[in-house]
């Protein structure tokens, strides 16, 4: 902008009103001489000196309408500016007022010693709620904004200083925070500045009160993190990019057995139970890039010992680089997961055991049956006599190693009954340990609550137990057997549903069994023994198993093992009620028509030998197809079968079960006897629910069929 102000025009005017007088004077002074010096007529001189005037007029007119034009001209340029920087400066207000009325900050400004409010903006309006009309001066706003006296008095004297100094020195008050009293009764965390120009005061309010709120949580939310991972079961670790350990929890120095000291000593690969320290090294690296991983390891406790951990950690690259990690034990998971893959492996070799044992028990039938068949012939000194019976033998100890096959095959459920514990225990070790110079301690009182199981398995069970224990003992020793009532919680360590349970320990002061071997006892066909089979303890654990409970084992090399059962219980003792039966009599074989269904020719061609023996009239055959035709054709021709054997299961055909409901259906009161291979198949065991009058286990001898019929048909 020129500089054409108040000042500068009068200096313009100045200027022309010189110009003009020196021009006018010289003017006069020169056109006289001059004349005098070349004209000396007054005549001439008078008329000369009147065009001289006008002249003198034209051309002061023409100096004073350029010096006015000029001029003119620089006050309508400065009028312009003037213009312009009026449009500027109400722009500049504009921009002003709506930067003040839209700005996050409360602006309130004072004037005055008094300091009368002069502009309170709109935001300090919605921020507190109060207006100019309630807050005339600041001696207004005190009691308003601060209603508590003794905290008003306190903000009252550090605002006066802070505002007087700022008065003295000209320079702007030091930030303060105070809490107001909002309209609405809110309260609000304000930080205030303060400005003093010239006799205007500026206060400046920004609210902190989100912000305090939000560190407040923040504080909250790390406090209640800091008691997580001080009260959290599961182990925790800050460690830096190297692997070095900042910080762990307690959990982890319980787990681990290092002391906090020690620990933050530590690289992760002093702790890695598994990997390399190169390895440790790329699974850090790897992680690096990733951000966060969730894996399984092994780590090394103080003693040595191992233990194997679920890690889930997270990668900060801030600060140099850091980990934040969880580590929870998994011991207790990894050995139920090599339990539960025991037990797959034990079901699985079960369905291939039931159906190797169901046909080997045909084989053994036509053996047995034929083998008692023959003695019948021949006098008990012939010379043949003998090794029949040692044959008889062997098949009765190879029908054994078909039972315990079947015992945990599919075909092996337990079939149970109320058992008492203590009188099982008593009956087995007894039995077992007799004549032998083992010394058996059982320590099972009245109190021990009773089970539900097949009393026949769980007797194999002790037995079992009993045996390897003897046998670990050759030189003689004590075996203790003890029971305890339990109850088990939910989540337990054995995996077993909660309830009351009893806990059967086994302990004996034998050889004790290595470790390496202590993890397989319970596999199928794994045996330390010359002459074992590997059978016994998978049976057990089996049986175990098959009954809803848990079988562990513990062993010291030198001071002997302990096995451990836990069995549901019903939580009550056993009473035990005798009732009276009376004796039943085996009558004489009265003959009669027999039908016999098998898919086994074998089976059927013995039987037909043996039943003709014992006085019987024979038919035989291959599936309940034609089992039921012969038996209606028998009934419509007057000579009915007097009993009808059948084998439960037909491969491809219709079994015993199926062949039974539609006999009854044609003759409610037949004579049915059920026989299998399964001979721990819960029909046999519970065959009058199903529809039969009796049940024969294969495989069988001439003596155990025929006891069975005459008792059976004795009663008809």
């Amino acid at each position: 902008m020129s500089n054409n102000t108040p000042e500068s025009s009068k200096s313009e005017i100045l200027r022309i009103v010189v110009i003009y007088s020196v021009f006018g004077g010289l003017w006069i002074y020169l056109s006289d001489t001059f004349l005098g010096l070349f004209i000396s007529n007054p005549q001439i001189i008078t008329r000369i000196s009147m065009y001289k005037g006008l002249l003198f007029i034209l051309l002061t007119a023409s100096l004073l309408y350029v010096l006015i034009a000029r001029y003119i001209q620089r006050i309508n340029i400065y009028i312009a500016e003037l213009k312009q920087a009026e449009k500027k400066l109400q722009a500049s207000e504009e921009m002003f007022k709506s930067m003040v009325e839209t700005i996050p900050l409360a602006i309130y400004l004072t004037e005055g010693i008094e300091q009368t409010s002069k502009y309170i903006n709109p935001t300090m309006v919605k921020m507190f709620g109060y207006t100019k009309e309630d807050i005339p001066s600041v001696k207004q706003w005190w009691p308003l904004a601060y209603p508590d006296e003794v905290y008003r008095r306190e903000i009252l004297a550090e605002w006066d200083r802070r505002v007087k100094l700022a008065i003295e020195t000209q320079t702007p008050i030091e930030p303060m925070e105070t809490v107001v009293n909002c309209k609405d009764g809110s309260k609000k965390n304000i930080s205030w500045g303060f400005i003093t120009l010239g006799d205007i005061n500026y206060a400046f309010g920004l609210d902190l009160t989100e912000r305090k709120k939000a560190e407040l949580e923040l504080q909250e939310k790390q406090s209640d993190y800091r008691n997580l991972i001080a009260t959290t079961s599961d182990g925790f670790w800050h460690v830096d990019s190297a692997g070095n350990v900042l910080d762990v929890n307690d959990a982890y120095l319980r787990q681990s057995g290092y002391s906090r000291e020690e620990l933050l000593k530590m690289n992760l690969c002093d702790l890695e139970g598994q990997e390399s320290q190169a390895e440790t090294a790329g699974h850090i690296r790897r992680i690096i890039m990733t951000g966060s991983e969730l894996f399984e390891s092994t780590h090394r406790r103080k003693d040595g010992s191992t233990w194997h951990v679920e890690v889930s950690t997270t990668y900060n690259p801030f600060s140099g680089g850091h980990f934040i990690a969880f580590l929870r034990n998994i011991t207790d998971r990894k050995e139920h997961e090599k339990e539960q893959l025991k037990i797959e492996k034990l079901e699985s070799l079960g369905v291939l055991a039931g159906g190797i044992a169901h046909d080997f028990n045909n084989i053994l039938t036509g053996i047995m049956g034929n083998i008692s068949f023959a003695q019948k012939f021949i006098d008990i000194s012939h010379k043949s006599y003998k090794p029949l019976a040692e044959a008889e033998k062997a098949s009765v100890r190879a029908s054994e190693l078909a039972h315990q096959l079947l015992t945990f095959a599919r075909g092996g459920e337990p079939i149970k009954k109320l058992v008492s514990i203590q009188h099982l225990v008593n009956e087995t070790a007894s039995l077992v340990l007799s004549g032998s110079n083992i010394k058996g301690i059982v320590d099972i009182p009245d109190s021990i609550h009773a089970i539900k199981a097949d009393e026949g398995q769980m007797s194999q069970v002790f037995s079992n137990i009993i045996i390897n224990a003897a046998q670990a003992m050759p030189g003689g020793g004590k075996l203790s057997v003890s029971a305890h009532n339990v109850t088990l919680a939910p989540d337990n360590a054995l995996s077993l549903s909660p309830g009351t349970y009893i806990r059967l320990t086994f302990t004996d002061q034998g050889c004790g069994i290595p470790e390496n071997d202590l993890k397989k006892i319970f596999d199928p066909y794994f045996t330390t023994k010359p002459a074992g089979n590997g059978l016994g303890l998978a049976s057990v654990h089996s049986i175990i198993y098959r009954h809803g409970g848990h079988i562990g084992a513990i062993s010291v090399i030198g001071s002997g093992t302990t096995f451990t059962i836990h069995l549901p219980s019903i939580g009550e003792t056993y009473s035990r009620h005798q009732a009276e039966s009376a004796a039943e009599s085996i009558g004489e074989h009265i003959g009669g028509y027999i039908l016999v269904m098998d898919d086994e020719k074998l089976i059927r061609d013995m039987s037909t030998e043996m039943l003709d023996y014992l006085g019987y009239k024979v038919t035989t055959c291959e599936d309940g197809n034609r089992a039921i035709t012969l038996y209606k054709t028998a009934i419509e021709s007057g000579t009915p079968f007097s009993a009808v054997i059948m084998d439960l299961t037909i491969p491809g055909g219709m079994g015993g079960k199926e062949t039974a409901q539609q006999i009854l259906a044609i003759d409610p009161k037949a004579c049915l006897i059920v026989s299998s291979g399964y001979s721990n198949d819960p029909v046999l065991s519970d065959y009058n629910s199903y529809g039969f009058t009796g049940a024969v286990s294969k495989p069988y001898s001439l003596n155990e069929l025929g006891k069975q019929l005459s008792l059976i048909l004795s009663k008809r």
